[in-house]
């Protein structure tokens, strides 16, 4: 990939992404989420990728299933606390089916303590309301919200326009 066009650029960016995303959709929100904010992230450390997290028996009657795994989880460890990120693109969850296994899910997460937020790609690409999902994951897991300067935020742009693009134009 290195050899191609744009090919060190994306091994480059490839090399940020901890884990196994499960859709390139996860991989912007990973990237919005996790890269320093000097490059247009928001910062977050301990950030997960479809991270295993086994259910209680009540969990377990509502989602039909012993474990769930959240798309992004973002974990402050100081409080053990954390907020699951899932990512909503409509390719992945545009029936029915899918969309009720996900909502069994996000409740039975909630009634465990978990903050679960269902992100979208409007979202993610959405500089208020990206911001506003930074804002109640900082305050919900206790971490200190510091607002981008105009670098910062210039920096976001960029990163967003790279990161939310149409991939399969790419190469073409």
């Amino acid at each position: 990939m290195k050899s191609r066009k744009w090919g060190a650029k994306f091994y480059n960016a490839a090399r940020m992404v901890t884990g196994i995303a499960a859709s390139p959709l996860e991989v912007a929100g990973i990237l919005l989420l996790s890269l320093p904010r000097s490059r247009g992230g928001a910062g977050f450390r301990n950030v997960f990728v479809n991270d295993f997290t086994p259910l209680t028996a009540s969990a377990q009657s509502i989602a039909g299933q012993k474990v769930c795994y959240g798309d992004i989880v973002i974990v402050n460890p100081n409080i053990m606390k954390a907020g699951i990120l899932e990512i909503q693109g409509e390719v992945i969850h545009g029936s029915g089916a899918v969309l009720d296994h996900d909502a069994k899910r996000m409740t039975a997460l909630q009634s465990m303590g978990y903050d679960v937020f269902l992100v979208t790609h409007d979202m993610l690409n959405d500089a208020a309301q990206l911001d506003a999902i930074v804002r109640s994951l900082c305050s919900r897991l206790s971490l200190r919200y510091r607002c981008k300067t105009k670098v910062q935020r210039s920096a976001e742009t960029e990163l967003r326009a790279n990161v939310l693009c149409n991939w399969l134009e790419i190469g073409r």
